[in-house]
C-alpha cells in the first residue's frame, strides 16, 4: 500500500477575494471525461463543524467495490481557519480533508465528496478541488 500524496496548488492563508482567483484559475485543469478503468477502492467523505468550539471534524471511509465492504478510515479535526463564505466550501474543509487522507495507507481510486464539483457557480466546487489536491 503507498500514502496518499498531495499536489501542491495555492496557499491556504488566503482572502476570500484570491479564493475565488484560485477557483477561476483551477476550474480551467478540470477534467470531466470518465477515466476510470478498474475501480477497487471507493472512498467517501464529509466534514462537520462543533459551532460552538470552532473545529471541524472530517472523515474518509473506504470501501472495496463493488461490494462495498469497508476497508479502512481515517479522520482529523482542527480549528476552522476559513471563514464560512458561500461558494467557498472548499477552501474551509479541503484542508481537514486533506489531512484525514494523509493518514489512509492506501490510495482509493474514486472519491465521493458532499461538495459540489462542475455544479458550482464557477464550475469549481469541493469535488473538483479534492480532485485537483489528490
Amino acid at each position: 500500500m503507498k500514502n496518499v500524496s498531495v499536489n501542491r496548488l495555492h496557499d491556504w492563508n488566503i482572502s476570500t477575494a484570491e479564493a475565488v482567483g484560485i477557483q477561476n484559475q483551477l476550474s480551467q485543469k478540470i477534467v470531466i471525461d470518465d477515466k476510470f478503468n478498474d475501480i477497487q477502492l471507493v472512498a467517501g467523505t464529509d466534514v462537520g463543524l462543533h459551532k460552538e468550539s470552532g473545529y471541524c471534524f472530517g472523515a474518509v471511509v473506504v470501501l472495496k467495490y463493488p461490494d462495498m465492504q469497508f476497508v479502512t478510515r481515517a479522520q482529523a479535526h482542527a480549528k476552522v481557519k476559513f471563514p464560512y463564505v458561500p461558494g467557498l466550501l472548499s477552501f474551509r474543509e479541503a484542508p481537514l480533508l486533506i489531512k484525514a487522507y494523509q493518514k489512509l495507507d492506501l490510495v482509493p481510486d474514486m472519491i465521493i465528496c458532499d461538495g459540489q464539483g462542475i455544479a458550482h457557480p464557477r464550475r469549481f466546487g469541493l469535488a473538483c478541488h479534492l480532485g485537483l489536491l489528490l
